[in-house]
């Protein structure tokens, strides 16, 4: 007889979604407020509080055999108060496109979905190195300069990715990396501010403004498009689904298929990449 999956309490958005696209949405007793995908099914989680502020009680209430954690999104004592407490935690970390299928091979084998993981891990891994192909041969075929953009994260201050971060990653495969996001060193942290004359200095041709962390809308992108940039000049300042940069996982092939059109159509390039079927719809 197969060994039942355990009880599981998610505090990553983006793994709560993966855990249903695997089928194994049953095994969730918990969740953050900010796991609302897929939101057909996702409601009869219960709530136990955000990311960064858990609800500890509530969650040890909930019995859960595991806890699913990352290291960029949840706090160290959280981790330590639910390890303290003898729950098995499985704590990801996800800097890169590269780190997304063993987070869900694992993923699988401790919800007893292997097979569904293995499927999808091929599906990630095969659309990074079309896509990646795919946008370096265009880009080659129809001499353009590498493109760059500018993709903040936050507003008041302006705030950007620095290399070493999924975003940033994300990015670079699909052939928008930023001038912006300096190189990790010492002292160098995963998100920086940025003043408007750096923007304007580096010149960057296409901004894509997010719809999360901060919740860009159009007024944002009015703004920007008054700036004395490439991008505004061109028109090409594009209000964006914030999952497809954050969020990894079940979303990671059908997001990097997306954000490629986006760089070959500035270009001008008709073709298209080839057609990654998407598990999240």
């Amino acid at each position: 007889m197969a060994e039942r999956p355990p009880r599981v309490v998610s505090l990553v958005p983006s793994l709560t979604e993966t855990v249903f696209a695997l089928g194994a949405g049953g095994s969730l007793v918990g969740r953050t407020r900010y796991c609302i995908e897929p939101a057909a099914d996702v409601g009869q989680v219960p709530v136990v509080g955000g990311p960064k502020d858990p609800d500890i009680p509530e969650l040890l209430a909930l019995r859960p055999g595991l806890v699913l954690m990352s290291v960029e999104e949840n706090r160290r004592e959280d981790y330590d108060r639910l390890r303290a407490s003898g729950i098995d935690i499985l704590p990801v970390r996800v800097r890169a496109v590269s780190d997304v299928a063993p987070v869900i091979l694992e993923l699988g084998r401790r919800l007893g979905a292997v097979d569904a993981a293995r499927a999808m891990a091929a599906e990630v891994e095969g659309a990074a190195e079309a896509v990646v192909s795919f946008v370096n041969d265009i880009q080659r075929a129809s001499a353009q300069s590498l493109l760059h953009s500018f993709c903040p994260v936050w507003r008041e201050p302006w705030m950007v990715a620095s290399q070493g971060t999924y975003l940033a990653d994300v990015l670079r495969r699909v052939g928008l990396p930023s001038l912006l996001h300096l190189a990790e060193a010492p002292g160098v942290a995963s998100y920086r501010e940025v003043a408007l004359d750096e923007i304007v200095e580096v010149d960057p041709g296409i901004v894509l403004l997010p719809s999360e962390p901060y919740p860009f809308g159009p007024d944002d992108r009015d703004e920007v498009l008054s700036w004395p940039i490439r991008a505004c000049r061109e028109q090409q300042v594009h209000l964006v689904d914030g999952r497809m940069l954050t969020w990894y996982g079940a979303r990671t092939a059908s997001a990097l298929h997306a954000l490629s059109l986006l760089a070959l159509r500035w270009v001008g390039v008709e073709e298209e990449p080839p057609a990654v079927p998407p598990t999240v719809h």
